[in-house]
Formats: C-alpha cells, structure tokens, sequence
C-alpha cells in the first residue's frame, strides 16, 4: 500500500579553504604581523609564507608570521609589496591566498629659517619635511650652554635662541605604524656677539676763547667672529645729557659723527647701532662722559 524508503548519508570535505589576516600598511623597519584564518572541516594544515618583493617572514612554515622589510625607499615613495600564504591539508588539497601591502620609509629632514643670528634671544622656525603618516615631532636643541628636548604634534616648532656660538639641532620623528627616524644637524645655527664701542675722546676739549669748539666722534662694531656677515639698518647719535642743546650734531657716516659745542660742561654721549635680526632687531649701544670747556 506504500513504497518504502531506505536511505544513509555521508560527510565529506572538498577542498582547503582559507584567508590571511595582515597589516596592510606597514613601514620600512618595522616589525608586523600576518596570520592565516583556515576552515574548520579539515585538519593538520601546512604553511608556507612567500612574497616575490622583499618581504622578510620570520616564520614561513607557521601558522602566523612576522613581517619585516628592510629596503629603503626614501623620503615620499611607497611601494605595493605582494603577501601570498599556501595551505596544504592532511588529504593534501591545497589553496593559495594572496594580498597586498604598502610600504613606506620613515624619513627624518627639517628646514631652517635661520642658521646665523646677530643677539639673544632670536626666534628660528625648524621646519620637518617629510609628515605623511607622521604622529609625533622630537625636537633637541643642544646651545652652548643648555639643552632642551620639546615633544610636539605639529611639524613646525619656533625656538629662541639665547646663547652666543653653535647650536646642534636633532630631530625624532615617529610614525603611525611605529617606525621612527633621527636626523642631527651639528653647529647648524650660529648666534654671533657684538659690542659698540665709542672711540676715546681727548681729555682737553678747549675753547680757548672761542664761542664755539668742534670736536669729531668714531665708534666701532666689534663682533665675535669677524668674518660673518651682519647689515646695520640703523644708527645714531645723541647726547643724552641736558645740556644736548649746545651740542650741534653733524652726521658723517654710521660710525662717526662731529659736534659742534657751544657752552662748558659735561657731556654724556651715546652710539647706538640697530643690526638686521631674525624676529626682532637687534641694539648694541655704548656710552662715553666727557667735559668740554671750564666753567
């Protein structure tokens, strides 16, 4: 009255199925990680590791692995570097999965608004070049005498500068992906001295019955190292004290200058030289007292 049904089934594995777990953005230097994702259904798995770029594999028989490249490629290149895993079972069915990577090289370089200053404090803009991928700025500055280490998150840093001769400067850039590069510029900025001097005056300056007597003035600018360049913007002269008014100036040049004095008494006479700087000019003065006449 009804046909009957007799029926078995079977589970069999077909294939070899699997996936790699990468970094896929990694940097020259740095140490990463790849690993394999395999099915469920088939067992005691082989690994091979492969790439045909310069890939280092720190285990290429396991499971996971370390990824390391150590070519440089210089500051703004990256290259696609290729990732291939081969997973065998224990039937011996095989699949190959590949990927790909990008590299990139952590390149350590700054700029330098300017490398030689005329007095302390002077302001200097350091300027890193290379910032893609960057997450961290070290700047050292090694003066004469201190140091300072500032960590920022900006590529550009200002620093005043403070003590006279060579500066070193050193900079550590750090990356998203944990790679690093130092770069050390040595005596890279020079801060130069100066000094204003007024020449010395006679210690007779004598009317000798005349109404008036006329007495010329030099001064000179004496730097630290002699042979640098440095651009006078501006200068004067003046008698600071309150007898200025019997004193006729006639300018000659920016280091010397000629008076007229019409009354005895003592005179204060000031030189001021104003020398091109960075963030601000840059003042050397001097002073001399002196008497003209008897009274």
């Amino acid at each position: 009255n009804s046909d009957c049904e007799y029926r078995d089934t079977i589970v069999f594995n077909v294939g070899v199925d699997t996936e790699i777990d990468f970094d896929n953005l990694i940097c020259v230097g740095g140490e990463f990680s790849a690993s394999s994702v395999v099915d469920d259904w088939s067992s005691d798995h082989t690994y091979l590791w492969s790439s045909e770029s310069e890939l280092i594999f720190g285990s290429e028989t396991e499971s996971s692995t370390t990824i390391i490249s150590t070519t440089p490629l210089g500051a703004g290149v990256s290259e696609i570097y290729d990732i291939k895993l081969t997973v065998t079972n224990d039937v011996g069915c095989w699949e190959e999965e590949t990927g790909e990577i990008e590299i990139y090289e952590v390149v350590a370089d700054f700029t330098i608004s300017d490398t030689l200053l005329h007095c302390s404090p002077q302001d200097v803009t350091l300027t890193s070049l290379n910032n893609e991928n960057i997450s961290s700025w070290n700047w050292t500055i090694d003066e004469q005498d201190h140091s300072q280490t500032i960590s920022d998150t900006d590529p550009t840093y200002i620093h005043a500068f403070e003590d006279k001769g060579y500066s070193d400067l050193t900079l550590i850039i750090d990356s998203d992906h944990g790679c690093s590069d130092t770069l050390t510029r040595t005596e890279a900025v020079f801060l130069n001295g100066y000094e204003a001097e007024i020449a010395a005056v006679p210690a007779a300056i004598c009317f000798d019955g005349s109404e008036s007597v006329t007495q010329a003035f030099s001064a000179s600018i004496t730097a630290d190292v002699s042979d640098l360049p440095y651009n006078v913007i501006s200068y004067s002269w003046d008698i600071l004290s309150s007898n200025s008014i019997t004193a006729l100036e006639t300018a000659i040049d920016s280091l010397n200058v000629s008076y007229e004095f019409t009354a005895s008494g003592e005179y204060i006479l000031e030189y001021l030289a104003v020398i091109d700087g960075t963030n601000s000019d840059c003042e050397y003065r001097d002073t001399i007292v002196f008497n003209v006449g008897v009274d």
